[in-house]
């Protein structure tokens, strides 16, 4: 029994816990440093818990009077037994977890009354069960329990692992046929084609970029106002999805991709829908005779990174994946420690895996403590880690000299951005990463209403709008900016504080998953940035993106026009899960606690009514 005890925390820690972690995302874990294949994170846990849960306990069982192996014996069973327990029964919902296995939202780590009872309650029975059946001279039946838990466990894990092979293989493939690394030797290939002469369309699509932001981010840098000459800002904006999944697709394509027009099309597939959203736009323009270039399609063929496919029916459009690829260029260019090692995040994953496993095993109730604000008590660690932020990052910031104005045709350019999304704490007052930030001051300090994260988030959200800024004055000084249309926009925001919610009554931080970003610049303006109040959602981007122009104005794919079918009369915003195995094949499943529909004016919090089912 004990043996067996022994074998199911191995598989269950060594295995199964990470591979369900791994396999929720494997290529955000792919080709990290020296780590080519995520099984090898996988494998280096394997190897540490076996140690601790076989070879080490064996070892001191072995040596154990019989006595104490008796009793050594039921407590592994009772261990075995609760730890399992609290993997499937109690993880719970904790949010967004980074690769580098901290929490978004960590505040959601704090247990409610039934994850602290419940659990101590189950323990205590199976204490209770395990004397029982002592007593009565079954002990049988506890080695029959383990057996059957580590049968299942093992083919549970098994299936994980294969599971995250076969997306790796795929994924392996396509960055070997599609991505071309950064040559670190020599000077910056430029990928962005834009014209002097001709009409460019560009949209700069920021994920989870926050609007309300933006008039704080212009008060601390007022030189911004001139970078940004002409924009319009749109701050009595929505987004219909909390996430990509559901944000995302109205960017693109439009209102017929709202969560609600997603879901009436119920005999087609999600990611057929997504993948056709994606298209709406370069197809336009592509029959219009424009140079279409598509860098980082957001959740293309529902795959977090570099899958192309539904971009494959039309080789004439330029797609490439630039995340990540100029990250390794920035921290040569501007290292100052160890911590920007190459092998630094995949060192960190394989040092943090075995401490999330027993995370995951613990009582709720100790979780909190466990976790210590992301460091998983390894305090020699650097707390701010701005990796994850650099491979978005540093694609700002090498934005003008990967733009070129070789086109001698008309150009649209699409290209996304997590840099908003990775959020971490950046050195001020330039907000750029660094190995160790030494001041990490905002204007947000002072303001109680704001706390760590909501600061987190600003910091990465005036990071982008700066190295923007540079982009904008690169154009304008090469001639290339009263013939560019550009919008800035995101998909969705996030449930953090912020300025738009703040002095409402209740639901302010839920509310702000829905407040995106959304920057208008047209040909030819000029002038101070200038505010718009009238209602708007982050699907009037493809419309705004075609305005006046000659290019057809309907859907390519559904012959319908993308003006026809605006309906901002009464919108709905939905929250759900942010990944498709939260979701039927054909639909969005919701959750319409944290969801609303919203008319007029955001800023009212009596125009905000929670949907009913």
């Amino acid at each position: 029994m004990y043996a067996q005890a022994s074998l199911l925390l191995w598989i269950l820690c060594g295995v199964m816990i990470p591979g369900n972690l791994i396999n929720s995302s494997p290529v955000e874990f792919a080709f990290l440093g020296s780590v080519q294949n995520p099984l090898e994170f996988i494998t280096y846990s394997f190897l540490i818990f076996f140690g601790i849960m076989v070879f080490w306990p064996m070892l001191l069982f072995g040596m154990a009077s019989i006595q104490v192996r008796a009793t050594v014996a039921i407590g592994s069973f009772v261990f075995a037994l609760a730890s399992l327990v609290n993997v499937l029964f109690f993880s719970d919902d904790y949010g967004t977890i980074s690769r580098l296995l901290q929490f978004d939202n960590p505040e959601l780590l704090i247990p409610r009354i039934p994850q602290i009872v419940i659990p101590i309650f189950i323990f205590i029975g199976v204490i209770i069960l395990s004397v029982f059946l002592i007593k009565r001279y079954k002990t049988w039946l506890l080695s029959s329990i383990l057996f059957i838990c580590l049968v299942a466990t093992i083919i549970l894990s098994v299936n994980t692992v294969r599971e995250i092979n076969q997306e790796f293989t795929v994924y392996a493939q396509d960055k070997q046929n599609d991505f071309d690394f950064d040559d670190q030797r020599g000077p910056v290939k430029p990928v962005v084609s834009l014209s002097r002469t001709e009409k460019n369309v560009v949209i700069l699509f920021l994920d989870r970029a926050i609007g309300s932001f933006f008039p704080i981010i212009l008060d601390q840098f007022p030189e911004l106002r001139t970078q940004y000459s002409g924009f319009i800002y749109y701050p009595n904006t929505v987004s219909m999805g909390a996430f990509t999944l559901t944000g995302a697709p109205a960017v693109m394509g439009g209102y017929e991709y709202s969560p609600d027009n997603i879901d009436k099309r119920d005999t087609e597939r999600l990611v057929d829908k997504h993948n056709e959203a994606s298209l709406v736009l370069p197809k336009i323009f592509l029959d219009a005779n424009y140079k279409v270039s598509v860098f980082d399609p957001p959740y293309s063929n529902y795959q977090w990174m570099d899958d192309y496919t539904p971009f494959q029916a039309y080789p004439e459009i330029h797609v490439e994946g630039l995340k990540g690829k100029y990250s390794l260029r920035y921290k040569n260019e501007n290292g100052d420690g160890d911590n920007w090692g190459n092998d630094y995040e995949s060192r960190l994953i394989k040092r943090r895996l075995p401490m999330y496993s027993l995370f995951n095993i613990i009582f709720p109730v100790l979780r909190p403590l466990l976790y210590l604000d992301g460091s998983y008590f390894l305090l020699d660690e650097n707390p701010n880690l701005t990796n994850y932020l650099l491979d978005s990052y540093a694609v700002l910031h090498y934005l003008p000299k990967l733009t070129d104005f070789a086109a001698s045709q008309n150009t649209y350019t699409f290209l996304a951005n997590d840099t908003t999304h990775d959020p971490a704490f950046l050195q001020y007052p330039e907000y750029r990463p660094r190995s160790i930030v030494t001041d990490r001051s905002t204007p947000l300090d002072s303001d109680t209403n704001f706390d760590e994260v909501s600061r987190l988030h600003y910091h990465a959200n005036v990071a982008a709008i700066l190295r923007i800024g540079e982009w904008l004055k690169y154009l304008q000084d090469n001639g290339a900016y009263d013939n560019t249309r550009i919008i800035i926009v995101s998909d969705h925001g996030r449930d953090i504080d912020t300025p738009a919610f703040a002095d409402f009554s209740k639901n302010s931080k839920t509310l702000g998953y829905y407040n995106p970003l959304f920057l208008v610049k047209d040909f030819g303006a000029h002038g101070l940035i200038t505010v718009a109040t009238r209602f708007m959602t982050n699907g009037d981007t493809p419309t705004i993106a075609i305005e006046g122009l000659s290019v057809s104005q309907d859907n390519p794919f559904t012959d319908k026009n993308l003006f026809s079918v605006i309906d901002k009369s009464n919108v709905n915003c939905y929250f759900s899960g942010s990944s498709p195995d939260k979701h039927s094949e054909n639909s969005f499943v919701f959750d319409l606690k944290k969801s609303f529909s919203v008319h007029d004016s955001i800023f009212k919090e009596e125009n905000w009514a929670q949907i009913n089912p």
